[in-house]
C-alpha cells in the first residue's frame, strides 16, 4: 500500500501542468498587448516626414531561446535607428528617442496587462 502523501500525485502535477500553462499563455497574451500598447504609443511619438517610418512599426509576439514568451516592438525603416538616436534633429512632429520614451512612459502599463492576463482564474 502507498503512503497517504502520495495518493493523488499525478493528479496533483497535472493541475500544477495545466495552472502553469495557463500563466504562459497570460504571460504571452499580455506581452503582446503591451507591446501593441508601446508600439502604439512609439507612433504617436515618431517623427514624420513622408509616413513611412510610423508605417514601419510591428509588433511580434514570440519566445526566446528558452521557450519563455517574449514580444519585440520595433520599425523595419532602415533609418528608424538614426532617427530615434538623433537628439539635434528638430522635427515638425515627432521626436528623436520615440520608442525608447513610449517604453518609459509605459512600464507601470505593461506590468499591471501581463500581471493581469498571467493570473489564475
Amino acid at each position: 500500500m502507498a503512503a497517504p502523501a502520495l495518493w493523488g500525485r499525478e493528479e496533483v502535477l497535472r493541475n500544477l501542468k495545466r495552472a502553469l500553462d495557463r500563466v504562459r499563455e497570460g504571460a504571452r497574451a499580455g506581452l503582446e498587448e503591451a507591446g501593441r500598447l508601446i508600439e502604439e504609443r512609439s507612433r504617436a511619438r515618431t517623427p514624420v516626414a513622408t509616413g513611412a517610418l510610423r508605417d514601419s512599426a510591428y509588433t511580434a509576439a514570440g519566445e526566446t531561446a528558452a521557450s519563455d514568451p517574449a514580444v519585440e516592438v520595433g520599425y523595419t525603416a532602415a533609418y528608424a535607428a538614426f532617427v530615434h538616436e538623433d537628439l539635434e534633429a528638430r522635427h515638425e512632429t515627432g521626436e528623436a528617442k520615440f520608442l525608447e520614451r513610449a517604453v518609459q512612459e509605459s512600464e507601470d502599463d505593461m506590468v499591471r496587462i501581463v500581471r493581469d492576463r498571467a493570473r489564475i482564474p
